[in-house]
């Protein structure tokens, strides 16, 4: 039998584009990706990094524009506390949970084919 790809909806194709150029941007500080799309029972991030001796958790929001709200607004404090409970999670699964760690939240707004705005902020 024949399965034909299903082609992904507009908006996960959007945010994994998002996604791929966050990672992009750590990769160039001089991070080490660890984890994409790390995913449990208690949450997930969309990528974990390295740099030196501190460990990054990343949520990435990406949007057309910030006319009418930035990407930060769409992180709400359910989606913050999932993705620490997963955090913890990780960290267990590692036997790591001494280690420094941040949460940071990417923002990136796309104008037509590439970035207009990328801003990093810890949450």
């Amino acid at each position: 039998m024949i399965k034909f790809l299903k082609r992904k909806p507009h908006h996960i194709r959007f945010g994994n584009w998002g996604e791929k150029k966050a990672r992009e941007f750590f990769k160039k500080k001089g991070c080490h990706i660890l984890f994409n799309n790390f995913r449990c029972k208690e949450g997930e991030i969309d990528f974990i990094c390295i740099n030196g001796k501190i460990l990054y958790f990343v949520e990435v929001k990406t949007r057309t524009d910030n006319k009418y709200s930035r990407p930060i607004d769409g992180l709400s404090y359910e989606q913050i506390n999932r993705i620490k409970r997963a955090s913890k999670k990780y960290l267990r699964e590692i036997e790591a949970t001494n280690c420094q760690y941040k949460y940071q939240l990417v923002e990136i707004v796309k104008k037509k084919w590439d970035i207009s705005e990328l801003r990093i902020s810890n949450f």
